[in-house]
């Protein structure tokens, strides 16, 4: 078996990471894994809400009702792609700076 085949005969990263998570056990995931999860979830949402208040929140919100039911099976305008991409953009920023501030406030 040449080198190629070889690499072509792995599994993929994909197939491990199906392996692994197919024998995970929850009583086996450590208590601070558990704790750091659910405290990622709640940061999810609640950036979320809070998000949904914000100018580029309701843009999302207003994008979406506009889309109406199927909005994933839709083929968007690119005026509407651009929109979208802008508002979750300006909303990855505003996570990422508050999160920055949370970091540094911890390290003082």
């Amino acid at each position: 078996m040449n080198t190629m085949e070889k690499i072509l005969a792995m599994p993929s990263a994909t197939a491990i990471i199906a392996q692994f998570v197919s024998n995970l056990r929850y009583e086996n995931i450590p208590s601070a894994v558990i704790s750091h999860v659910k405290l990622c979830i709640l940061d999810t949402i609640g950036c979320a809400l809070y998000g949904s208040t914000l100018p580029w929140g309701k843009t999302i919100i207003q994008f979406v009702k506009e889309c109406g039911a199927g909005l994933a099976s839709k083929r968007l305008k690119p005026s509407q792609i651009e929109r979208l991409f802008d508002a979750v953009h300006t909303l990855e920023r505003a996570d990422d700076v508050k999160l920055s501030e949370l970091l540094t406030s911890r390290a003082d």
